[in-house]
């Protein structure tokens, strides 16, 4: 596809060859700022067009371009929808800091038109995925847990993402789920302004208030909840046909009753999750994604007490193999965990083989006092027995304790997981976020902190628990916990 230059003029999107400037149709030119190189016309929806780029300037880097098709109106309207369009493409940037969503690269006008250039997501949106037959219940959870950082870490930047289905979710080729198409245009309308009252989303996912042209974070959970139950009862809302899984008399979802008639197992705990999720009446719902992850991840543990789930290949082209269901397994944690794929000497000459061997034997305890002990070993601070900062800690020794933990877990434990959900609350460190963050965490319960004993040193503990470095900072107890994790996030030491 690299061989081919696409018109982007909304009048003829002809095919020329890559070494034209000029459209050999209609004149156009074929590169935006001159170079910006159309290569597929994707496809159209909103106010506008897709298109899968190159940016020449860059050795080919390949981008997408987003053209917004020009507003009716005359010039005052044109000028105030780009005004608009710069504001909200100034809010998109700061959202593509977020490893999940797509980074801004550009925006500008040009011959009359609005583009934004993003950044190329390599992989495939989970309708594609969803093709290859539907989602079994560890896959759907994951799936929620995979998404609902992200929507939280929006909705704290007052954003709604107004859209979400299958087609904006994309996997990456490392297995990562990406939300895509934020849509300037959702919040443009047609004279250029934004206004309470414009109609955004899809119908299927879409929730009853925001087809009313009203939206709130709850809107959101409604499409991620819908989202989650297509994809795990593989029925998908088709145009014109009567709904299934819905009852327009009781104006609720029946999915689950469906589900149970169509042989599909689902388990209480989750359904009750969803259908929360999905209520008609907004105020019934969970009011955010953090109250959904930390119910999600209690009854996750749970729904996987006595089992391990397996690591599921993922479906995408090419270099990928096809999708397959997660295989739930009663073998013991030595049938199943992994031989670790990280390196156990690091460039200063720290061995972490003893650290290797407690993981993959699943000594999560043994293996959390020597993570301590290997942190203050690289911090060259063994003899003192505490940390006076981080300066003496290098990022390939953290990285190399951390992948450890997260690859022993399956992604269940470590810093980067910590750090992961901490950032649902902009890494504040007041003492009620700190007590919000030890809830999902599992380390402040029933209104107190946890003693160490206390802990639940088992695969079955809440996503993140482990690991905790405790007595090793300059201050004692959970404050040296938190004052540690907030240490190595700031040094940038897990990036």
């Amino acid at each position: 596809m690299m061989n081919i230059s696409q018109c982007i003029n909304p009048d003829c999107l002809a095919k020329n060859p890559p070494e034209h400037k000029f459209c050999l149709k209609c004149g156009a030119k074929l590169l935006l700022r001159d170079h910006y190189r159309a290569v597929r016309y994707i496809g159209e929806g909103g106010f506008g067009r897709t298109f899968e780029a190159v940016d020449e300037d860059r050795l080919n880097t390949p981008c997408v371009i987003k053209q917004f098709l020009p507003f009716q109106g005359g010039t005052q309207s044109l000028n105030k929808a780009t005004e608009l369009f710069k504001r909200e493409a100034e809010q998109l940037r700061e959202l593509g800091k977020h490893p999940q969503i797509p980074d801004l690269l550009s925006y500008f006008e040009q011959d009359g038109r609005l583009y934004l250039i993003q950044e190329y997501i390599e992989g495939q949106d989970l309708l594609k995925e969803h093709q290859q037959g539907r989602f079994s219940e560890a896959k759907t959870r994951q799936l929620l847990k995979d998404l609902l950082p992200i929507l939280q870490f929006i909705h704290q930047k007052n954003v709604i993402h107004r859209d979400i289905k299958p087609e904006n979710i994309i996997r990456r080729l490392d297995g990562s789920l990406v939300l895509i198409d934020f849509g300037i245009a959702k919040q443009l309308d047609l004279s250029g302004a934004s206004r309470m009252g414009t109609i955004t989303g899809t119908l299927g996912y879409a929730a009853p208030e925001q087809m009313r042209g009203v939206v709130q974070p709850a809107s959101d959970l409604y499409s991620l909840g819908l989202t989650a139950i297509r994809l795990l009862t593989g029925c998908l809302p088709d145009d014109g046909a009567i709904d299934p899984l819905y009852d327009p008399i009781e104006m609720k979802w029946v999915w689950w009753q469906w589900a149970k008639q169509n042989g599909i197992n689902v388990s209480s705990q989750l359904a009750k999750i969803l259908d929360k999720m999905v209520r008609e009446r907004m105020k019934e719902r969970y009011q955010s994604a953090a109250e959904v992850l930390e119910v999600l991840n209690r009854e996750t543990t749970e729904f996987s007490k006595g089992t391990v789930i397996q690591n599921e290949p993922v479906s995408l082209p090419r270099t990928y193999q096809e999708a397959s269901a997660k295989k739930v397994s009663t073998l013991s944690q030595s049938q199943v965990l992994p031989k670790l794929s990280v390196k156990l000497y690091s460039s200063s000459g720290m061995d972490y083989g003893q650290l290797h061997d407690l993981l993959v034997e699943g000594k999560w305890e043994q293996a959390n006092r020597e993570t301590a002990k290997v942190i203050l070993r690289a911090a060259g601070r063994e003899k003192q027995g505490r940390l006076v900062d981080t300066r003496g800690l290098c990022t390939e020794d953290l990285q190399i304790i951390d992948q450890l933990w997260v690859q022993a877990s399956k992604g269940r434990f470590g810093f980067s997981v910590q750090k992961r959900l901490w950032s649902l609350f902009n890494f504040k460190d007041d003492s009620a976020t700190e007590q919000d963050l030890g809830r999902i965490l599992g380390w402040f319960q029933k209104g107190k902190w946890l003693n160490y004993g206390d802990l639940q040193f088992s695969i079955d503990a809440r996503e993140g628990h482990l690991p905790v470095v405790w007595g090793i900072s300059r201050v004692d107890d959970w404050a040296g916990v938190f004052y540690f994790l907030s240490e190595i996030i700031k040094a940038g030491l897990l990036d």
